[in-house]
């Protein structure tokens, strides 16, 4: 029985799963994977001061939605001067206008004076220290290391939620997702008892807490039933470009995406139809994607931006020509993204807006419509080849790279 659409899910529908991560190895059997490096620098510990006087003790603070630092730190420094100059120091390394909502903070007070602040990102910590002559600043670099880890998926109702429930990061999920979608209509293709299998990069820091995650480096995916297997491995060319490849040597991207936008469901497809507006039959030339209002919507290609404005039927939306006389519509839109235009140049999958409800629509949702040479067509039955392909001795590198994934995974 095919799975019921959940139309509030923010990635495209899947599959709860009875996922089980493991994870697999570090340093010797990692160096058999050929995969982005991650420097491995001198190691610094988060609180640098392992042993504490008796009146010293170290806090933890979070932006918080609303807030700037400067707010924050008014009670922690309450000396207007020391608190300028605590402000300028950060000022000088930081971007405040940039600072985002979850990011980190270590205080360290002496008899309740702020003697050290830290600002923790991804790849060092910066470090904010009370000294005679004022606020010195230093960055740290931390060290960091990759784990490749491996997660089995069985599917049952909804992927966000098992993945949810298996701690697989949501990042990897999307990318993996994104991925697939030039293969495969998670709309129509994705059925109970289909499975899939990723292995992915997670990036550690020096006490071994997951920090970031990296590129997904193979994954299958079993769909129709699992009649129908799909698979992507990470390559490197001759060129040193990295790409997604299947068993053949084939490159997965195409020139469409199937789907622009991620969790929603397909509410009216294209052919004809009864206008909910007009209450007659009338030819339906794209497909409607429903989803929340606000929901990211992806270009389905390369491509220049012909048309971004309003339209009585469409709302705002916007327009992309691609390449062999391709066009894409996207409508109903609430918003465009930020800088976007007549004449920006957009690339696959990036986002170029944002779900809506305007012009003539009943919901929220994405109008999605595929061009060729001026006629609108069917999106759900465009098929392009694939783009490169890989030959000769580059793809016995690529075979020999894809047998090692598979013995160390499978």
């Amino acid at each position: 029985m095919k799975i019921a659409h959940h139309h509030f899910s923010i990635i495209l529908l899947v599959l709860l799963l009875t996922l089980q991560c493991k994870p697999l190895y570090f340093d010797e059997r990692y160096k058999t994977i050929p995969v982005d490096e991650i420097p491995h620098r001198s190691q610094m510990s988060i609180n640098p001061s392992d042993v504490l006087e008796p009146n010293q003790h170290w806090e933890d603070l979070e932006l918080q939605s609303g807030d700037n630092l400067g707010k924050l730190l008014i009670p922690l420094v309450p000396d207007t001067a020391s608190l300028n100059g605590l402000m300028q120091a950060i000022s000088n390394q930081v971007d405040l206008r940039r600072m985002q909502t979850g990011q980190k903070f270590h205080l360290l007070f002496a008899d309740d004076i702020l003697k050290e602040l830290q600002i923790i990102k991804e790849k060092e910590i910066i470090c904010f220290t009370l000294e005679d002559t004022g606020w010195q600043s230093l960055v740290k670099i931390r060290e960091l290391n990759t784990l490749i880890r491996f997660a089995r998926g069985d599917v049952d109702s909804s992927l966000y939620n098992a993945a949810v429930d298996a701690n697989i990061p949501l990042p990897v999920l999307m990318e993996m997702i994104q991925l697939f979608s030039f293969e495969v209509d998670f709309q129509r293709d994705i059925y109970n008892g289909d499975y899939f299998q990723v292995a992915y990069e997670d990036i550690l820091d020096e006490h071994g807490n997951s920090v970031d995650t990296g590129r997904v480096i193979f994954a299958y995916l079993f769909s129709n039933g699992a009649t129908v297997k799909h698979e992507l491995y990470r390559y490197k060319d001759f060129q040193g470009n990295w790409d997604y490849y299947n068993s053949l040597g084939h490159t997965i991207r195409r020139e469409l995406l199937k789907t622009p936008v991620n969790g929603a469901y397909i509410s009216s497809g294209y052919g004809m139809r009864v206008s909910p507006f007009l209450g007659y039959s009338k030819m339906h030339q794209g497909m409607d994607f429903a989803a929340p209002q606000g929901t990211p919507i992806y270009a389905a290609g390369g491509g220049t931006i012909t048309t971004a404005g309003w339209s009585n039927v469409y709302g705002w939306y916007i327009k992309i020509r691609h390449v062999n006389h391709y066009e894409t519509l996207y409508g109903h839109m609430v918003s465009f993204r930020s800088g976007l235009r007549r004449g920006s140049r957009v690339e696959q999958g990036q986002i170029i807006g944002y779900v809506g409800s305007t012009g003539m629509s009943t919901g929220p949702h994405c109008h999605y419509e595929v061009h060729y040479y001026g006629e609108p067509i069917n999106p759900s039955t465009v098929r392009f080849p694939p783009g490169k392909i890989l030959q000769g001795e580059e793809l016995e590198l690529f075979q020999l790279h894809r047998e090692s994934l598979i013995s160390s995974f499978l």
